[in-house]
């Protein structure tokens, strides 16, 4: 009778005691959820950042999350539990299933910047002290057998703020909500083994992005291990959507790695072609807003010393090629015609689909080492941005007569409202990053250097392909006379491709387990300082800070631009009326973002 019972007790045995998780593979049924954070997403209507709209996130496909120290060499080594043997007649169940969840907390301390303001608060800005944010729930199941054997199944929800969602809580408003998150779908996917070729798979649904959280071999995320502080270094600098709705190819042995992906390109919370903007022809020579295209994108990675090990080497190659097929000439073209008024007029705006076709590609490599001292990793990457454009035209009744609507001879000012002469645009990022962990105590850093252009930010942004003569002559011609170009204006509109960003961030992390990274808290700083488009450090003063409107939440202008925009103070200081005046230039500090943190996560 007791041998029956301990028969019985091992046959349903909890999933995760008879069923060993195959970390070195990335793909066990507690994959963690993914990582998402929209903090940037107020800054993607830049003008070069439209066809982007960044807000979405990775997923930390974190192997080494699941690591304890092996009793028998002290190392760190991927944890396991020890599979119970089955009972002769009792066969693992058809269905397993997981539950899983990850959140992250922290404290942000008052930090002021060089004008001696201090931090904003609010759900599209940055937090101030305590905040709990980015709340994941996961559930992973797998078919045992019959016709569905070894398919997996994964949803996770994100509890996420929706101040960075779009939910009417902008800089100038006051916000009503009571509690600023709401649920989403974060992933819904399904993976389909194809048994033609061992090792492949066939992933469908709202999934992870191989940029961000490539599955066949070591992702961007799973390597960095520090989301709870800081995006990975792709996220960062807003090169991808880390997740998108598609289908996918996986592939993966001890030494190779191939994630194949062709998804919309809009991200998880978007659907395809959402917003088009053809009614301007800056937008269409850039190729802003969204598509009908496909988004075509992968990450290749090798793996020399093979997986598991000691020591191990990986590289990887991404890419990422945006509208491949499935475009509409609808996207850029517009005609419209209004026959209501005396005289009939039309508008035609004529672009090309060259200009949604931006790639992205790059080299990354780390190595991790583990030890009885330790665990250490380190590494580094570059990747290029090249922002296709195309020219565009406008046409209309104006231009045919010569004659603008106010009644006016049309002039060399007009030429810009009615052809757009591009070049492509390109951009860089390269990044250096170390982080070791002893027992309880970890240290980690990184170092991110990337193009920037008109504002201090993370997210990269790519510079000119114009020469200098052509973007000067484009600024002349502005207003209509020819050879009045002032030097503050030139300075403040010609893209001199000297634009920098640094974003450095480092810290102290405390792990209450020595065994374990499910709980982990730490102590740092980030830091972004740079130089705008003419190579000069990006800089503010407290003349910036001060409204200059008397009415609370009115229309914001500051004391600054009052004073740049009187023509009689650029007079004293002998700057022409059509000249710009630049007040940092003159009274300004150097612009540093400075954020000083406690910031952590547990998970299950």
């Amino acid at each position: 009778m007791l041998v029956c019972v301990l028969m019985l007790a091992v046959g349903i045995a909890p999933l995760d005691a008879r069923i060993p998780e195959d970390d070195s593979e990335g793909e066990a049924l507690n994959d963690d959820p993914g990582d998402d954070d929209d903090d940037d997403d107020e800054e993607d209507e830049d003008e070069d950042e439209d066809e982007d709209d960044d807000d979405d996130d990775d997923d930390d496909d974190d192997d080494s999350l699941d690591a304890e120290i092996s009793s028998e060499t002290g190392e760190l080594a991927p944890r396991t539990t020890v599979p119970q043997p089955l009972v002769p007649g009792v066969s693992k169940p058809d269905f397993e299933y997981k539950f899983g969840m990850r959140a992250f907390f922290g404290y942000e301390f008052l930090d002021h910047d060089e004008t001696g303001e201090p931090d904003a608060n609010g759900p599209d800005q940055q937090e101030a002290g305590f905040w709990m944010e980015r709340v994941f729930m996961n559930f992973d199941a797998k078919v045992n057998a019959g016709y569905f054997q070894d398919w997996r199944f994964n949803v996770t929800t994100d509890i996420t703020p929706t101040g960075r969602l779009g939910d009417g809580c902008g800089l100038d408003e006051v916000c009503e909500e009571r509690n600023e998150s709401e649920i989403i779908l974060r992933t819904a996917y399904v993976d389909a083994p194809l048994s033609f070729v061992s090792g492949l798979n066939l992933r469908i649904g709202i999934q992870d992005h191989p940029l961000s959280a490539a599955k066949a071999g070591y992702g961007v995320s799973s390597i960095w291990q520090h989301r709870y502080a800081e995006r990975s270094h792709l996220q960062e600098t807003g090169l991808n959507n880390p997740v998108d709705r598609g289908v996918s190819l996986i592939h993966k042995t001890n030494y190779t790695g191939l994630h194949l992906f062709l998804s919309n390109g809009e991200g998880f919370r978007r659907t395809n072609a959402q917003t088009i903007l053809r009614e301007d022809i800056g937008d269409l020579s850039r190729g802003a807003g969204d598509s009908y295209g496909l988004q075509a994108s992968g990450m290749a990675t090798l793996i020399p010393t093979g997986k598991g090990g000691a020591l191990t080497w990986f590289i990887n190659l991404p890419f990422q090629f945006d509208n491949v097929a499935g475009m509409s000439d609808k996207e850029f073209r517009r005609n419209a015609v209004d026959i209501t008024g005396a005289a009939p007029r039309f508008v035609n705006y004529i672009g090309d689909s060259r200009a949604k076709r931006d790639y992205t590609y790059g080299l990354t490599s780390a190595v991790t080492f583990k030890t009885l001292y330790g665990e250490l990793t380190f590494g580094g990457g570059a990747m290029r941005a090249v922002d296709q454009r195309a020219n565009a035209y406008r046409l209309d009744e104006s231009l045919l007569t010569g004659v603008n609507s106010a009644g006016n001879a049309l002039s060399i000012a007009d030429f810009g409202n009615y052809a757009r002469l591009e070049s492509d645009s390109q951009g860089f990022m390269r990044y250096l990053y170390f982080h070791y962990r002893y027992a309880y105590f970890g240290i980690f850093g990184r170092y991110i250097h990337q193009t920037q252009t008109t504002r201090l930010r993370r997210q990269l942004q790519t510079v000119s392909g114009k020469s200098w003569a052509q973007q000067a002559m484009e600024l002349d011609i502005a207003d209509g006379t020819i050879g009045n170009l002032g030097p503050g204006t030139a300075r403040a509109g010609i893209d001199t491709t000297l634009g920098r960003v640094r974003n450095i961030t480092y810290g102290l992390t405390f792990f209450p387990s020595p065994r374990s990274r499910f709980f982990r808290v730490s102590v740092g700083v980030s830091e972004i300082r740079g130089t705008d488009q003419s190579g000069r450090k990006f800089q503010r003063s407290a003349f910036d800070t001060i409204s200059g409107d008397l009415v609370p939440l009115g229309t914001p202008q500051t004391l600054a631009a009052q004073i740049e925009n009187d023509t009689s103070i650029k007079a004293r200081l002998g700057i022409p009326a059509n000249d710009q005046l630049i007040l940092n230039d003159f009274v300004g500090r150097q612009q540093i973002i400075r954020e000083v943190w406690i910031r952590g996560e547990f998970r299950y």
